[in-house]
């Protein structure tokens, strides 16, 4: 490899030192909107914990009968896959594993399928890849609304319930802290959180005594089953606003790791640039002195 001048060191080194200053402001940027993200789906936690709890409470009433279209069990001819990625890139390996994931899981699907895509990076991928692509939403707002989420579980109860789908899952990336964030796949419809919650509290020893003591006592206006109607869309709407919130969340924590990292990889190779600059001077300097020596020798000859 050819010796560099010190001018084409000089050169790099200004490139990346711009190149740093970018990364530096990108990772800044992420690690202040990491913050509200976090503090978003964090937050949203408690309140769909707390519809599964009165969702587990109406299961257990034995006056109760769980009829609602958004519970059918029914035999699946064709099933729906939210794909949840990001509309910008530098966020590292996050949207190559969230495609990934999506790619086994539809691989092993031995029924039919609809994809719906949430971001560019996805659709891009999944476009390019030839699959069936129902329906796609970009440039969402910076900050997730309930208005947003509301309006895409709204496509999928529709889709639902005129049997266009007969399951539908989210794939997507699961908040779980600032630098960690592991790809999912979640139901998302028929709701199971009923058929779920029940097993878990019929499997304590003691269920009336767990019941009692976990389940609070609520007064149902005007009926168990009119509440049920009401809850389980909203439950629906809950998971979709939480699969959003948790992968944006991580997209920045994604983001924020990578320009990290591109800022110390910036840093380090300034630091490696700065030395062979130096060593380029110094043997500069070290030639021309010898040059003088040899030159003041050859006029006292």
């Amino acid at each position: 490899m050819a010796r560099q001048s010190q001018g084409d060191i000089k050169r790099r080194i200004k490139s990346v030192k711009s190149i740093e200053q970018i990364t530096r402001a990108m990772e800044l940027v992420s690690v202040a909107k990491l913050r509200r993200k976090r503090s978003r789906a964090v937050a949203g936690r408690p309140y769909r914990e707390k519809l599964e709890t009165m969702l587990a409470h109406l299961a257990s009433l034995p006056q109760v009968r769980l009829e609602h279209e958004l519970l059918e069990q029914r035999e699946i001819r064709q099933v729906g896959y939210l794909v949840v990625t990001s509309d910008r890139g530098y966020a590292g390996g996050y949207n190559n594993q969230v495609l990934q994931l999506a790619m086994d899981v539809i691989g092993k699907e031995t029924h039919p399928y609809d994809l719906y895509v949430v971001g560019k990076k996805g659709y891009d991928y999944l476009h390019k890849a030839g699959l069936p692509i129902v329906a796609e939403w970009f440039d969402l707002e910076d900050d997730i609304y309930w208005d947003t989420a509301r309006h895409i579980a709204d496509v999928f109860m529709d889709a639902y319930v005129t049997r266009h789908v007969d399951a539908i899952y989210l794939i997507y990336s699961e908040f779980v802290s600032s630098i960690v964030h592991r790809p999912v796949v979640k139901p998302l419809l028929p709701v199971e959180a009923l058929k779920e919650l029940t097993v878990a509290s019929a499997s304590s020893t003691d269920q009336a005594d767990a019941q009692e003591h976990v389940l609070p006592d609520y007064i149902w206006e005007p009926s168990p089953e009119a509440v049920l109607g009401i809850l389980l869309p909203r439950y629906v709407e809950t998971l979709v606003y939480g699969a959003l919130s948790e992968a944006q969340a991580s997209e920045y924590g994604a983001r924020m790791v990578a320009m990290q990292a591109a800022t110390d990889n910036a840093q380090q190779m300034i630091a490696d640039l700065s030395l062979s600059y130096n060593q380029a001077r110094q043997a500069s300097i070290t030639r021309e002195i010898t040059e003088v020596i040899a030159g003041a020798g050859q006029e006292n000859e």
